[in-house]
This record gives C-alpha cells, sequence and structure tokens, in this order.
C-alpha cells in the first residue's frame, strides 16, 4: 500500500517517525516506514537508530554522504509499496489524520492522479526571521492557488507518488546539494503527461535556519539553478527569478547588481526583508554568471 521515505542528516527525527507510525498502524494498512541518514555520523543517530525498534520500519546510515537527489533515488529503489510517501525529515503532522488524508486520496478508484502534494506551513512566531518571511509568502498558497500552476508548486517535502512513476523519471543526481531537485522532478512529471493534485494535508516544517544560514543555503540553490538553465532542463519563463534575471543582461545591469551583491545580502540578513532577499539573489545569480565567464578566458 504505502512506503514512506525519509531522507535526513544531522537531524533527529525519531519523534517524526513515531507519529507516523501511530497513524499508519490506525489504517490497518501494509505499510512501511524507511529513513536513510546520508552519511551524517551525527550523534542524533543514536536516537534515529530508535526506529528500528518500531514494526515495518527501518533506519540505516549510509557509509557515504551521496546527496539529496540520490538518496531520494535510493530510497524509492529500497520501497516496497505501490505509492511513496516523501516527507523531510524535519516536518510533523499538522493533523492526526495526516495518513487517513493520503490513504482516502489515493484510494479514490477514479481520479486518475500520479501524485498527491500536501503542502507545509511555517509556524510563524518568529517574525524577524527570513526563512519563516519566505515560507509563509511564497510556499503557503491555498490549495486552489496551487492546482492552478500544480508543477510550479511541487513540493517533495510533502508528496505521495506512484511508485511505478519512477519507473520513467527519476531526482537529477547532478544536484547534489541543496536547491530545485524538486522542481526538476515536477516538470518530469509534467512532461510526462502524469496528473498531480494539490491537497489540504500539511506538515510543519520545523528545522528553521537563521538568515546567515538560509542565504548561503539560497546561494547552493542558485548554483543549481544555473545549471539547470545551462543545461536546458528548465526554461526561463517557468521561473520568474530567471525571467528578471534575463531582463538585467539584456539592459546591461548586469555588472551594477554585481558591485551591490554584499549589501543586499547584508540588508537581507539583517532585515529579514523579502525585497532585499530577491535583489540579494538577483545580485548573486549575475556573480554567478560572471565568475563562469571569467573561468572560460
Amino acid at each position: 500500500m504505502l512506503s514512506v521515505l525519509i531522507p535526513t542528516y544531522n537531524y533527529n527525527c525519531l519523534a517524526f517517525v513515531v507519529e507516523l507510525h501511530t497513524q499508519l498502524l490506525k489504517e490497518k494498512i501494509n505499510f512501511e516506514i524507511i529513513c536513510f541518514d546520508d552519511g551524517s555520523n551525527s550523534i542524533f543517530n543514536l536516537e534515529n537508530q530508535k526506529i528500528n525498534a518500531l514494526s515495518n520500519s527501518k533506519f540505516e546510515v549510509l557509509k557515504k554522504n551521496i546527496g539529496r537527489s540520490s538518496i531520494r533515488n535510493l530510497l524509492v529503489k529500497n520501497a516496497t509499496y505501490d505509492w511513496v510517501l516523501f516527507l523531510d525529515a524535519d516536518g510533523f503532522p499538522v493533523s492526526k489524520n495526516f495518513i487517513n488524508t493520503y490513504i482516502k486520496s489515493i484510494q479514490e478508484p477514479s481520479h486518475g492522479f500520479s501524485g498527491f502534494i500536501g503542502g507545509r506551513i511555517h509556524k510563524s512566531d518568529q517574525e524577524k526571521n527570513l526563512r519563516i518571511k519566505f515560507g509563509v509568502k511564497r510556499e503557503e498558497l491555498s490549495v486552489d492557488s496551487r492546482n492552478r500552476t500544480p508543477y510550479r508548486y511541487f513540493f517533495t517535502s510533502n508528496v505521495a507518488i506512484k511508485k511505478n512513476v519512477f519507473q520513467n523519471i527519476h531526482f537529477n543526481e547532478n544536484l547534489k546539494s541543496y536547491g530545485y531537485e524538486d522542481l526538476l522532478l515536477g516538470n518530469e512529471m509534467r512532461t510526462e503527461g502524469l496528473k498531480v493534485l494539490h491537497i489540504n494535508n500539511p506538515v510543519y516544517h520545523l528545522n528553521i535556519e537563521n538568515n546567515a544560514d538560509f542565504i548561503n543555503k539560497t546561494k547552493q540553490g542558485l548554483k543549481n539553478l544555473l545549471l539547470l538553465k545551462q543545461q536546458n532542463f528548465i526554461e526561463e519563463k517557468e521561473i520568474k527569478l530567471l525571467t528578471y534575471f534575463d531582463k538585467i543582461n539584456r539592459f546591461g545591469l548586469s555588472k551594477v547588481m554585481r558591485k551591490m551583491l554584499v549589501f543586499f545580502m547584508n540588508k537581507a540578513i539583517n532585515t529579514s526583508s523579502l525585497f532585499y532577499y530577491d535583489l540579494f539573489k538577483l545580485s548573486y545569480l549575475c556573480f554567478l554568471k560572471d565568475q563562469e565567464l571569467h573561468e572560460k578566458e
């Protein structure tokens, strides 16, 4: 019936898995929970090892780090059942009926969908945290809004997918670190004509980075974005950021944006402003493009 797949790295996900296990037992279905740590050698794995004491559940530490995309592909290869539910380790169900909602969606006889995206929400008690502001404003859209452009908001932090889908698609293993692997998988599903539906079944996003760490993760994500653009895996029109980046280059403003990089970055960190965060992203793309041109010379 359902394989719950959780990649983790240097994080204690035991409480999350225990809650999922309790809900799965309640449904009286065939299930398994598979959690792989991506070679972190973390002290948290002492707690995570307790997952192995739960029925139909397995926790394993990989010998070496293989990256965010590769570990997800590996989890699918180890999955037994017809549907796989991907969850990020730093989540937690908002509802006690979290698993039940997915089961009802999957078992609807005429749904015709190959994937269901539950979404996630952020506890907004840290008003000055940039990651929370970004999550609330850019990710916590209504189900109706997300379903208007379902592949644009394809988040693998909380998604159920038919396992046989992975016979034709996969996570791009060229992306080793944070950023855009979920967008790429969603694009592959769209190309294959596989329908997805956003449903109201969120998880909390618990592991919130401070502003400086979030900026550093964003830098890695932007490197991935530029790589995907160069390799023609995505089109500029799919992502507003790339559309603005193209306009900056066409109007000859790239040099000005590069010079403002440190200013925009510090303003985003110190003020938690999404306006300055967006300007930082644009200026960092200009920096990466310039760096690339110099390397080719």
